[in-house]
């Protein structure tokens, strides 16, 4: 299957079945001019275009890109983050700025938690709940089953006895209290809570720039 089969027979319906372009304030823009091509002696070089641009109330979301499903389904990825901070788009990888933009289209937090509420979600994340009002069939998933599932991914079988125990407490926090657990802004309260300093933290897990990274790359295994 080449590049336009894959978007008109794999792509096109499921963003459709999501309700982009269908519901109201979702829009989708195809091959979103992201710059121009590079000025050359006597002509000008390919502009450079995104297959798939997602928009919600005025909000660009997300980049996507189609490739020929031959290729790994990792081919794109680098290419659509690239084009997506080229679109001032790279805060929105974060779950933070996220519900920033979300409340500045004018969703605020307490209304996405009323909804929460409202749909019986509240052992689920937020973006749990986001995904099943843009999606019915969407099937949600708690904070206890992610972070169990999280335990079981190479990612965590890959770190040592110490990384493990610090974040199997992170994952405690998290199903306990909720996502805004996981924002880099709690990791100083986090290990304060677990080591009772930061001198003892180090010992265990190392330099701090080593332990900021072991807490961000770890939540990637949290959204497989």
């Amino acid at each position: 299957m080449n590049e336009a089969d894959t978007r008109a027979e794999l792509i096109d319906p499921k963003l459709k079945s999501c309700g982009w372009g269908v519901a109201e304030g979702s829009k989708i823009f195809r091959e979103y001019g992201i710059s121009p091509g590079k000025i050359q002696i006597g002509s000008r070089g390919k502009s450079k275009k995104a297959d798939y641009v997602l928009m919600y109330k005025g909000i660009k979301l997300a980049v996507v890109e189609a490739k020929s499903d031959e290729l790994p389904v990792g081919e794109g990825v680098m290419q659509a983050k690239n084009y997506a901070q080229q679109l001032h788009l790279e805060t929105a990888y974060t779950r933070k700025t996220l519900l920033e933009k979300l409340d500045e289209a004018g969703f605020p937090k307490s209304d996405l938690l009323t909804l929460q509420t409202l749909v019986d979600m509240e052992k689920s994340d937020l973006y749990d709940v986001l995904g099943y009002v843009f999606n019915g069939d969407y099937i949600a998933v708690t904070r206890e089953a992610r972070a169990k599932a999280a335990e079981a991914t190479t990612i965590f079988a890959l770190l040592n006895d110490r990384q493990k125990e610090f974040i199997s407490f992170v994952l405690s926090k998290y199903v306990e209290a909720g996502v805004d657990e996981l924002d880099q802004d709690k990791l100083p309260f986090l290990l304060k809570n677990k080591y009772l300093s930061y001198a003892d933290a180090n010992a265990f897990l190392g330099d701090s720039e080593n332990i900021r990274q072991l807490f961000i790359e770890f939540q990637k295994s949290l959204y497989l």
